[in-house]
Protein backbone atom coordinates (compact mmCIF):
# COMPACT_ATOMS: atom_id res chain seq x y z
CA UNK A 1 0.00 0.00 0.00
CA UNK A 2 1.57 3.26 -1.15
CA UNK A 3 1.49 6.24 1.20
CA UNK A 4 -0.24 9.27 -0.29
CA UNK A 5 1.97 12.35 -0.30
CA UNK A 6 0.78 15.68 0.99
CA UNK A 7 0.81 18.74 -1.24
CA UNK A 8 3.63 20.82 0.25
CA UNK A 9 2.46 24.24 -0.85
CA UNK A 10 2.84 27.59 0.90
CA UNK A 11 0.12 26.76 3.44
CA UNK A 12 1.94 23.55 4.35
CA UNK A 13 5.25 25.37 4.91
CA UNK A 14 3.63 28.19 6.91
CA UNK A 15 2.10 25.65 9.29
CA UNK A 16 5.25 23.50 9.24
CA UNK A 17 7.37 26.35 10.58
CA UNK A 18 5.14 26.79 13.61
CA UNK A 19 4.47 23.10 14.29
CA UNK A 20 8.11 22.07 13.85
CA UNK A 21 9.34 24.63 16.36
CA UNK A 22 6.62 23.85 18.90
CA UNK A 23 7.13 20.09 18.68
CA UNK A 24 10.93 20.38 18.76
CA UNK A 25 10.70 22.41 21.96
CA UNK A 26 8.67 19.60 23.54
CA UNK A 27 11.34 16.94 22.95
CA UNK A 28 13.78 15.64 25.51
CA UNK A 29 17.12 17.44 24.95
CA UNK A 30 18.91 14.23 23.96
CA UNK A 31 16.27 13.30 21.39
CA UNK A 32 16.13 16.89 20.11
CA UNK A 33 19.88 16.75 19.54
CA UNK A 34 19.55 13.48 17.63
CA UNK A 35 16.77 14.88 15.45
CA UNK A 36 18.82 17.98 14.65
CA UNK A 37 22.18 16.29 14.06
CA UNK A 38 21.16 12.95 12.53
CA UNK A 39 18.37 13.58 10.02
CA UNK A 40 18.34 9.95 8.86
CA UNK A 41 17.97 8.51 12.36
CA UNK A 42 14.92 6.60 13.54
CA UNK A 43 14.12 9.45 15.93
CA UNK A 44 14.21 12.04 13.15
CA UNK A 45 11.97 9.91 10.94
CA UNK A 46 9.43 9.44 13.73
CA UNK A 47 9.56 13.16 14.52
CA UNK A 48 9.01 14.13 10.88
CA UNK A 49 6.12 11.67 10.58
CA UNK A 50 4.55 13.26 13.65
CA UNK A 51 5.00 16.75 12.17
CA UNK A 52 3.28 15.69 8.94
CA UNK A 53 0.34 14.19 10.87
CA UNK A 54 -0.14 17.38 12.89
CA UNK A 55 0.05 19.52 9.75
CA UNK A 56 -2.37 17.27 7.90
CA UNK A 57 -4.84 17.57 10.79
CA UNK A 58 -4.52 21.36 10.82
CA UNK A 59 -5.05 21.57 7.06
CA UNK A 60 -8.16 19.41 7.29
CA UNK A 61 -9.57 21.43 10.19
CA UNK A 62 -9.47 24.64 8.19
CA UNK A 63 -8.16 24.28 4.62
CA UNK A 64 -8.34 28.06 3.98
CA UNK A 65 -6.16 29.12 6.90
CA UNK A 66 -2.43 29.47 6.33
CA UNK A 67 -1.29 28.72 9.82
Amino acid sequence: MKKQTMNKDNRYWDIHKEVYTDELDELDPEIRNTVLTKPLSREAKLFNDKIDKVIETKLKENPKVAG
